[in-house]
């Protein structure tokens, strides 16, 4: 019987044991991008230990399970019923528990259910990584499971040593039960709402270090479930339609003019990852975008832009259907609400405009070909269009590849034609790796190897002066960088937007207004003079009507919310204020964004 003890505890320690070291790899692999203090070690670990204790003891529940027959069967092969189990486990924990070290790095939050759809379409989640960088985490993770697999079998007894009669192991394995479930019970213990665990500082990068992987994992698994319109029921219905007529008022009309024509031909840049610390004009690293930094001085710079959202498949549909950010859902996956969006493209080809979508990743990564279809880009181009014949292109063709594409098609373009070609650039994508060297660190160097290849499209199009002098060129970041900040932080989805081109009535602008990359489709088609009503969530800026202007971008547990009094952050599931700003707007900057995203989910019904 103790040896049945033994085991069962040996399985616990072991789990617990292998959760701490990852812990300890998370904080110091993504140290680079979220500094901590030594200390912060101890206390991510001590904060999280009953959460991993507990996550353990459900899974060495099964073990027990086994061991049970194995009291009453003494000659039950103990060991080999379940050996197939402990690789099983083992690759399902060093898929996890690796793959949130990792994937932490490239998109700031902890692993959850929101995984599988990457997987489901790998192009996006894997766009951009090397070779060498999937054949360590590759390595990494096999070996992982032979290293784990192994203890785990080590430690499980061939068969049970068994001397007391049938009374006695009844009344024992009884006990060990109640022993068991009172260990487990240290799981409930831990706050009723199961968002709340682990969640002490007020740093995320700090509370999410303390998750257990398998814990987020089968959270928001369960949560993804809930119906989305009950999912962030905070206020009543009058509250938020009055906060919704204050922020989102019709924006008809415009008070500035800033083109020569109404009909430019239009050719939108959705840059990978751009955040304002790579643009030297708004306080970010110097000589990384020159040429953007070319671009501002010719055109117009939007300085107070900030992304909606996080990743490049929320991202895009902000830009090209101005629509707004979901934390735990995309719309870009939801084949009904892709069909009733609106977008530039069917606006613009109502007005004459032909279409097209230029991509150097996979557009089949999270259904972008399906969004891109349904929103009326039915001419797209990827990264399958680089690869030589016969061969292909594993991750992404780079970008110097993909904007001279851009290029020749718009040089072919006949010149009584009105077109409007959307382009998606993908060096500048984790882990940033460039083909060339401009730079020396390799995420500046990243986004530098962009600004080059987006250089050089601009030189080309200048070539052709009835090309260039109607042209307006739009450059929008799709989400913020990780780099060097966090999600809590408005300055993570800082960013700015750039109009160029000979279309540009006043090179030189400055426009200060703080606005969401959504708000371009709306702004942009009221310069055309083209109609923006079905946009409800994307406002013309330059409206009489723009009088409250904000901000507010989400990320998977929260939002962020940014007018002209500061910045405040909430993290919705461990239910607390993040970034407070200001304690005079606070409450009332909370309250917008809490309207907000109760309005959006509302709406997904």
């Amino acid at each position: 019987m103790k040896q049945a003890f033994r085991y069962i505890l040996t399985i616990i320690l072991v789990l617990v044991g292998f959760s701490l070291i990852v812990k300890v790899s998370f904080l110091y692999y993504n140290a680079k991008q979220c500094p901590f203090e030594p200390f912060s070690i101890v206390s991510v670990l001590w904060h999280g230990l009953c959460m991993d204790i507990s996550v353990a003891t459900i899974i060495a529940s099964i073990h027990w399970l086994v061991t049970v027959f194995a009291i009453f069967f003494p000659k039950l092969p103990l060991r080999a019923v379940l050996s197939p189990w402990c690789i099983m486990l083992s690759a399902w924990m060093s898929f996890a528990y690796w793959g949130d070290v990792m994937q932490y790095e490239a998109w700031g939050f902890k692993i959850n259910y929101a995984l599988f759809s990457y997987m489901s379409s790998p192009g996006e989640g894997t766009a951009g990584m090397t070779w060498w960088y999937i054949i360590g985490w590759s390595t990494l993770l096999i070996g992982t499971v032979l290293v784990l697999g192994s203890a785990l079998i080590c430690v499980t007894p061939k068969r049970l040593r068994i001397d007391e009669g049938i009374g006695q192991r009844t009344w024992k394995t009884a006990l060990m039960t109640i022993a068991l479930c009172l260990l487990a019970s240290v799981y409930w213990m831990i706050p009723k709402d199961c968002s709340m665990r682990g969640h002490y500082s007020d740093k995320l990068f700090l509370n999410n270090a303390t998750q257990n992987p398998l814990f987020t994992l089968a959270i928001s698994s369960i949560e993804s479930n809930r119906k989305f319109c009950n999912q962030f029921n905070s206020m009543s219905q009058e509250e938020v339609e009055k906060y919704f007529a204050q922020l989102y008022p019709a924006t008809n009309g415009i008070t500035d003019t800033l083109l020569k024509t109404t009909t430019p031909n239009i050719l939108v840049v959705q840059l990978e990852s751009q955040s304002s610390i790579f643009v030297e004009e708004l306080g970010g690293f110097k000589g990384v975008t020159p040429r953007q930094s070319q671009l501002i001085r010719e055109g117009i710079l939007f300085e107070n832009v900030y992304a909606n959202s996080f990743r490049t498949d929320r991202g895009t549909v902000c830009t090209f259907s101005g629509n707004i950010s979901y934390p735990s859902t995309s719309l870009m996956l939801d084949p009904g609400a892709r069909r009733r969006l609106p977008s530039l493209a069917k606006s613009l080809s109502a007005a004459g405009y032909s279409t097209e979508y230029i991509y150097g990743g996979n557009l089949t990564g999270m259904q972008a070909n399906k969004y891109l279809d349904a929103v009326g880009y039915t001419q797209q181009t990827d990264m399958h269009y680089f690869a030589p014949k016969g061969t292909a292109i594993v991750t992404a063709a780079p970008d110097s590849l993909s904007a001279e594409h851009v290029f020749k098609v718009i040089k072919h373009k006949p010149i009584d034609e009105k077109w409007h070609i959307a382009y998606q650039t993908i060096t500048s994508h984790e882990p940033f790796q460039a083909p060339s060297r401009i730079l020396e660190n390799d995420t500046l160097n990243a986004f530098a190897y962009t600004d080059a290849a987006i250089g050089r499209l601009v030189d080309s199009l200048k070539t052709i002066p009835q090309v260039w002098d109607n042209l307006l060129m739009v450059i929008i970041p799709d989400h913020g960088c990780m780099f060097h900040r966090n999600y809590e932080n408005a300055n993570y989805f800082h960013t700015s937007m750039i109009w160029a081109g000979g279309a540009i009535k006043t090179p030189g602008m400055r426009v200060n207004k703080i606005m969401n990359q959504s708000d371009m489709a709306a702004t942009l088609l009221a310069q055309l003079e083209i109609s923006h009503d079905e946009y409800l969530w994307s406002r013309n800026i330059f409206s009489p009507s723009y009088t409250t202007p904000f901000a507010y971008s989400t990320w998977p547990s929260g939002y962020i919310f940014v007018d002209e009094t500061g910045a405040s952050s909430y993290d919705l599931y461990g239910d607390y204020i993040i970034q407070k700003g200001d304690s005079l707007g606070m409450s009332k900057r909370i309250s917008r964004g809490r309207a907000i995203l109760q309005k959006s989910y509302k709406m997904l019904m």
